[in-house]
């Protein structure tokens, strides 16, 4: 017990650097995900609105924390994705993300 303690002392702290999770899969995972009704595909889309609320508070022009959604339809907004990932399957889910969180600052102003 005491070397692998001793062992995960001298390996430091993990790397936070490095994304980890949903965001990381490629567009592809997301697109065979879609396809079926399963955990996956719920997690995927969980992960999808974490970002976006995640994006909406660190972009949030004068503490409002909101970006200005042109839809309160979430499936908007999954479409985007969908969208993004058909057309670039190997990028990694965090830039379909990412882009889709640019057009709605874009789109609103700030």
């Amino acid at each position: 017990m005491l070397i692998l303690m001793l062992a995960a002392v001298m390996t430091g702290p993990p790397d936070y650097a490095e994304p980890a999770g949903q965001g990381i899969e490629r567009c592809a995972t997301w697109s065979a995900n879609r396809a079926n009704a399963g955990v996956a595909r719920k997690l995927d889309t969980e992960w999808l609105f974490g970002f976006l609320s995640g994006a909406n508070y660190a972009l949030a022009k004068d503490d409002e924390h909101k970006l200005l959604w042109p839809s309160d339809d979430g499936r908007d907004y999954v479409a985007f994705v969908d969208s993004y990932c058909r057309r670039h399957p190997t990028d990694q889910l965090q830039l379909g993300a990412a882009a889709l969180a640019k057009k709605l600052k874009r789109d609103g102003g700030l």
